[in-house]
């Protein structure tokens, strides 16, 4: 007598497929961005301007804009004037103008800035490195591949994929 065929497993692990991408996508973008800013904290550092300094739309949050500091500076290398406007390898966005115009106070333009440039590639640059604002991507990034993990282990009953059916029984 032959076995009947196997059923499907009545649910695709949808979510915690996409926790766990989510999470990888998450926690590669943290370390992208580390690894870019703690590459920039070895280059040269010239003095550079603030040319600029204001808030633009970042976005909307929740129904209400979003607003984000940029800020323009010069600097020169080997007697060649370059421009830059990267604070950092982060993208800061605020959700208020208040918070927005608070960073740009550190900015006001004629002000003299520390530039770390690209000693290959002079017109690269950005004002700040180190980790930054990087560890909240890490942080979520993991959570994210552990919470997926689980409920995907969860999921399975702790058996064997084989026969296991997902989720609710």
């Amino acid at each position: 007598m032959s076995r009947p065929p196997r059923r499907p497993r009545p649910g695709y692990p949808a979510v915690p497929l996409l926790l766990l991408l989510v999470g990888a996508l998450l926690l590669g973008s943290g370390v992208w961005q580390s690894g870019q800013s703690l590459r920039a904290a070895r280059w040269p550092v010239a003095t550079g301007t603030v040319t600029r300094a204001q808030a633009v739309p970042g976005g909307r949050f929740a129904d209400r804009r979003g607003w984000r500091p940029e800020v323009n500076y010069t600097y020169r290398v080997a007697d060649q004037m370059y421009s830059g406007e990267r604070l950092n390898f982060f993208r800061l966005n605020t959700t208020s103008l208040r918070g927005a115009r608070r960073v740009l106070a550190q900015y006001p333009v004629g002000q003299s800035v520390p530039v770390h440039y690209d000693p290959q590639q002079p017109s690269r640059s950005v004002m700040h490195v180190g980790l930054g604002l990087s560890w909240p991507l890490w942080l979520l990034g993991a959570a994210s591949l552990v919470l997926g993990g689980a409920v995907l282990w969860a999921g399975r009953g702790g058996a064997p994929w084989g026969g296991q059916t997902w989720l609710p029984k």
